[in-house]
C-alpha cells in the first residue's frame, strides 16, 4: 500500500529469500514481474535455504514455487547475494541466474571471540566435563534441512571404529531430534 501510494520510494530494496510461507518473494514478484513505478528500483536479494528435495508434497510445492516466483524475482534482482559457491551454483543453474550478478558473502564469524587461544582445549573439556580424544562438535541452527539426521547416523557408524568418540550438539530451533534417539544413536 506504501508503495503503491508514492508515499515510499526506496533508492534499493533488500529482501531475504526464500522467507516462510513466500510472503515476501510474492509481494517482490508482484511489484517487480509487473511494470510499476518500482520497477526500475534496485533489487538486492540474498538467497539462502535451498529447499528442493523435500518429500511428497512441500517438494511439489517448493519446486512450483522456485519454477514460477524465485525464478522470476532473481532473474530480476540487480544483485544476488549467497553465503556459498555452491548456493552461487544452484542459483546460476537453478535460476538461471548471470554469474556477474552473483556475489558469495560467508556468514560473519567473529574471529577475535572465536579465537582458539582465548579457550585453551583442555580447559574447556574441564569446564564442560568432555573426555576422549574424538570430539565432534554441531554448532547451528537445529532444523531438519540441516541434516542432523545424517550426522547422527554417521556418528553410529564410526563408533565403530572409533568407541570413543563424542558428538555434541549445540542450537536452537524448532527441530525435535529427540533427546532419547540421540543418546541410543
Amino acid at each position: 500500500v506504501l508503495f503503491r501510494s508514492g508515499r515510499v520510494s526506496p533508492d534499493v530494496i533488500h529482501v531475504h529469500t526464500p522467507p516462510r510461507f513466500f510472503a515476501e518473494s510474492t509481494v517482490f514478484h508482484h511489484f517487480f514481474c509487473r511494470r510499476t513505478a518500482l520497477s526500475d528500483t534496485p533489487l538486492i536479494v540474498t538467497y539462502h535455504l535451498h529447499n528442493e528435495g523435500l518429500l511428497g508434497f512441500k517438494n511439489a510445492i517448493m519446486r512450483l514455487h522456485n519454477r514460477c516466483i524465485m525464478k522470476s524475482v532473481l532473474g530480476r534482482a540487480s544483485q544476488v547475494v549467497v553465503l556459498t559457491d555452491k548456493y552461487r551454483e544452484i542459483v546460476c543453474d537453478v535460476f538461471g541466474v548471470k554469474p556477474g550478478n552473483v556475489c558469495v558473502i560467508p556468514n560473519a564469524v567473529d574471529d577475535e571471540f572465536f579465537n582458539s587461544e582465548n579457550y585453551p582445549v583442555d580447559d574447556c573439556r574441564e569446564k564442560f566435563g568432555i573426555s576422549g580424544e574424538n570430539v565432534i562438535l554441531y554448532l547451528g541452527r537445529l532444523a531438519s534441512y540441516k541434516g542432523l539426521d545424517y550426522l547422527l547416523e554417521s556418528v553410529s557408524m564410526l563408533k565403530k571404529k572409533l568407541p570413543d568418540i563424542l558428538l555434541l550438539i549445540a542450537g536452537e530451533g524448532g527441530y525435535e531430534i529427540g533427546r532419547a534417539s540421540c543418546r541410543e544413536r
